[in-house]
C-alpha cells in the first residue's frame, strides 16, 4: 500500500493567492484521403534531454504518443515541454527529460535519474501503472506526480491530468440528443485511437437510443463507396457522419460527402483534437465538434508550429499547460509550492487547454462544450 503523501500547509495561501495564481499562470502561456498512419512521424525522442539551468527542477517523462486523433507530430510532448521550459522565462526553470518504456525497469531507471536530478515535481508518464509504479518508487520523497493518465491516488502524490474520453464522448451524445439525432454513422481507420474512440462513442449512442454504425475508411476510396451506396439505395443514411479520426483525415471526406445529395446537409461531427487542426473543411452545412471550455488551443498550435514545422497533439497541449504551471506555482507558495491544498484548489488552474482543476480524488476536471464550426 502506498504511503500517505503528506506536505506541510504553505504560508501565506489564501483564497487571494489562488485567485492570483490563476492570472499567473494564464500570463505565462499568453505568448489526402484518410489513411492509417496517425500522426506526422517527426524524429524520435531522445533517451534523455534537460532545458534550463534554474533552480526549481521540474521532471518530465515522455514516451510514444499512441493514442491520438490529431495530426499531430509523434513525439509533440517531449516538444511541448521544451517550449514551456523556454517560455518561462520569468521563472527559470530546469526540465529534466527522460524517454521511459511501459515497463518497470524502465520507470526505476527513469525515477533514479529524476530524484539524482534534484526533481521537486515530476510530469507523466503517460499511463496509469506507470504512475502507479513511480508513486510507489518515491515513497517517502514527497515529490508529486502529474500523470498524464486519468488514474490518481492524491494519498500517494498521484495527480491524473489526462483527458477523459467518458466525459468527450457524454458532450457529443447530450449535443446529438438536442439535435433530436436518431442515427449516426461513425468513420474510423484501423489505428487503435481511432477504432477505441468509435468504439466507445458506439456504445454511449446504443445507451442513448442513438442507433450507431462504424464504416472502416483504412481504405478511403472502399469507405466513400459504402457510403455511396447507402445514400443511392434510399436507406440508412444517417443524420450525422462522425469521425473518429483528426480533423485533416476528414477534411477531404467531408468534401466529398458534401457533394451527395443524401450528405449536403446533414451534421458533420469531430471530436477534440479539432481545436488544433488548420485544415480547411467545406463551408457547406453544419460541422461541430466537443471542446474544451475556454481552450486557446488554436493560439498553442500555432506557436508550437513556429517552433517545430510541425502540429502538436492534445496530449501535448496538457503537458505544456503542466510544465507552466508548475514552473509558476513557486512564485506564489516558495517554501511548499505543490502543496496538496494548492493543487486541489477550487478555483482551479487557466492554460492553453482552457480551465482545469483538480478535485478531491485527484483527477483533472474539465468542461466539455460544443464548437460550431458552421
Amino acid at each position: 500500500m502506498a504511503s500517505t503523501f503528506s506536505l506541510k500547509r504553505p504560508k501565506g495561501f489564501t483564497g487571494i493567492a489562488v485567485a492570483m495564481l490563476l492570472m499567473l499562470v494564464a500570463g505565462c502561456t499568453s505568448g489526402g484521403m484518410l489513411s492509417q498512419s496517425a500522426r506526422a512521424p517527426g524524429t524520435e525522442t531522445p533517451a534523455a534531454d534537460q532545458v534550463g539551468e534554474g533552480l526549481q527542477v521540474i521532471g518530465m517523462l515522455v514516451g510514444d504518443e499512441d493514442g491520438s486523433l490529431s495530426d499531430g507530430v509523434a513525439n509533440s510532448a517531449y516538444r511541448a515541454g521544451k517550449l514551456a521550459a523556454t517560455t518561462l522565462t520569468g521563472t527559470p526553470v530546469t526540465l529534466v527529460i527522460r524517454r521511459y518504456e511501459r515497463n518497470a525497469s524502465s520507470v526505476k531507471k527513469v525515477a533514479a535519474d529524476l530524484v539524482a536530478a534534484g526533481a521537486t515535481i515530476i510530469i507523466g508518464p503517460d499511463d496509469a501503472q506507470g504512475a502507479a509504479t513511480l508513486a510507489d518508487l518515491l515513497k517517502g520523497k514527497e515529490i508529486p506526480i502529474l500523470s498524464l493518465a486519468r488514474g490518481a491516488d492524491p494519498a500517494a502524490g498521484i495527480y491524473a491530468a489526462g483527458l477523459s474520453l467518458d466525459e468527450e464522448i457524454a458532450a457529443t451524445i447530450g449535443e446529438m440528443q438536442k439535435r433530436r439525432h436518431g442515427t449516426i454513422l461513425i468513420v474510423r481507420t484501423g489505428d487503435s485511437a481511432s477504432a477505441a474512440y468509435a468504439s466507445a462513442l458506439s456504445a454511449a449512442a446504443g445507451a442513448a437510443g442513438i442507433a450507431a454504425s462504424e464504416v472502416d475508411f483504412t481504405d478511403a476510396a472502399a469507405g466513400l463507396a459504402q457510403l455511396r451506396q447507402l445514400a443511392a439505395t434510399g436507406k440508412g443514411v444517417p443524420n450525422a457522419v462522425v469521425f473518429a479520426t483528426s480533423q485533416g483525415r476528414a477534411a477531404p471526406v467531408i468534401t466529398e460527402l458534401r457533394n451527395e445529395a443524401a450528405y449536403a446537409a446533414i451534421d458533420m461531427v469531430g471530436n477534440s483534437s479539432w481545436d488544433l487542426s488548420q485544415h480547411p473543411l467545406p463551408q457547406t452545412g453544419p460541422v461541430w465538434h466537443p471542446s474544451l471550455s475556454g481552450n486557446n488551443l488554436a493560439s498553442f498550435s500555432e506557436k508550437f508550429f513556429a517552433a517545430n514545422s510541425q502540429r502538436p497533439t492534445l496530449r501535448s497541449a496538457i503537458a505544456y499547460d503542466l510544465v507552466i504551471m508548475a514552473g509558476a506555482l513557486p512564485q506564489l507558495a516558495p517554501d511548499d509550492p505543490y502543496h496538496p491544498e494548492i493543487l486541489g484548489n477550487e478555483q482551479g488552474f487557466k492554460g492553453m487547454t482552457g480551465g482545469f482543476r483538480f478535485d478531491e480524488n485527484g483527477v483533472a476536471r474539465r468542461i466539455y462544450v460544443i464548437n460550431n464550426i458552421k
